[in-house]
């Protein structure tokens, strides 16, 4: 069970991913909880979120529940 302190701050993570994906056109990474113990790495630019679903390109939707944080960081140039 997630305290609501953590609820606010993965919801502001989430709002703040959907500026810098749509605005800046940067990707962030996204950790997700898989069944049992596992957890999931996504590289990726989140275009949208409501209340229950984080909204990824093609409009893949992930449930805000599975998300367990966001991370920024600036891609270097290649």
């Amino acid at each position: 069970m997630i305290g609501d302190e953590a609820l606010q701050a993965r919801w502001k993570s989430l709002h703040r991913a959907t500026f810098v994906g749509n605005l800046r056109e940067e990707k962030v990474l996204v950790y997700l909880q898989g069944q049992g113990e596992d957890v999931f790495r996504l590289e990726t630019t989140l275009w949208a979120c409501t209340a229950e679903w984080a909204v990824f390109k093609e409009g893949i939707r992930i449930p805000v529940d599975a998300i367990l944080r966001v991370e920024f960081y600036q891609a270097s140039e290649e």
